[in-house]
């Protein structure tokens, strides 16, 4: 909730004038009631609309009219634009980049992340309060730490979601898979850590198929790719289906699955060795994507 408070009020900063105590008091405020206008009208599973990327002009129209009271000498077309961006960048954006949020609604209900920050990231909240903080004290130029606490901002999230891409890359070459399949590379955690842990940085990977379920910690940057997975093998396969357009399996609590101990090759065919019940199977890739048990 901060994040959205001091993005939403560092945009309002740069944008609109601060010559008097009164002038910026009402611009931090408005822009933290900005940053926070959506969760206002209830959360994004009950509540869609609020989260649509179509619905922030609307919203920020009723502060704006209330703003402009306050900001006699700008005109309403600049209130109102700040307003919008401040919805936008300081509450949207940052949901779209943490968790699942409906973007396009109402003409497609579907929920959309980027997945690439866990909430509440000090690394993005602490440098805007700063820049806000140090643009307070001063009186010539207050706008530039507040500038570069985004510009630092926005660089940050740039190496976010290029590490992403990164990570991908290194599961899909480090783990191929035979069958259709999905990787998902997300942060480690959907909560919050210590305040000054490394782990904020951290990401964590999945890789869904019909008859594989893999995943495990992979790092800043991948360097973690390996040593830290876990593996489930299902012999019989599953049905795969794409709910808010992310490819997941049906849940079966009666599916036969194994904890995979090894992989490995023999004469063109894939094996694979794994434990379920205190006893160890061993299954043949017979056909393409056709598991047989191998009895001794």
């Amino acid at each position: 909730m901060f994040s959205h408070v001091i993005f939403g009020a560092s945009i309002m900063w740069c944008c609109l004038p601060r010559q008097t105590w009164k002038d910026i008091v009402t611009t931090l405020s408005f822009g933290a009631l900005c940053g926070i206008l959506p969760d206002l009208f209830g959360g994004r599973a009950t509540n869609p609309w609020s989260h649509s990327i179509f619905v922030p002009p609307f919203l920020a129209l009723g502060v704006a009219f209330i703003a402009k009271r306050i900001y006699k000498t700008v005109s309403f077309k600049r209130v109102w634009g700040t307003c919008i961006l401040a919805v936008l960048i300081g509450h949207l954006f940052l949901d779209y980049l943490g968790h699942e949020i409906p973007l396009l609604y109402p003409f497609d209900h579907v929920s959309l992340r980027m997945g690439a920050i866990t909430l509440g990231d000090p690394i993005i909240w602490v440098p805007l309060l700063i820049g806000v903080t140090v643009g307070l004290c001063k009186k010539l130029k207050p706008r530039l730490p507040v500038f570069i606490a985004i510009l630092w901002v926005i660089l940050y999230l740039s190496f976010r979601i290029t590490a992403m891409e990164i990570i991908y890359h290194k599961v899909e070459a480090q783990y191929p898979v035979s069958e259709k399949s999905h990787i998902i590379v997300e942060p480690n955690t959907h909560y919050e850590y210590s305040f000054f842990s490394r782990d904020w940085l951290e990401y964590r990977f999945k890789i869904i198929s019909s008859h594989h379920l893999r995943g495990g910690y992979a790092g800043i940057l991948g360097e973690k790719l390996g040593t830290t997975e876990w593996h489930t093998f299902f012999p019989t396969g599953r049905e795969i289906q794409f709910i808010d357009g992310i490819e997941v399996p049906t849940v079966n609590a009666n599916l036969f699955s194994l904890f995979v101990l090894e992989e490995w090759t023999e004469d063109g065919h894939s094996f694979v060795k794994g434990q379920a019940n205190n006893k160890i199977y061993v299954y043949k890739e017979v056909r393409k994507n056709q598991w047989e048990e191998q009895v001794k």
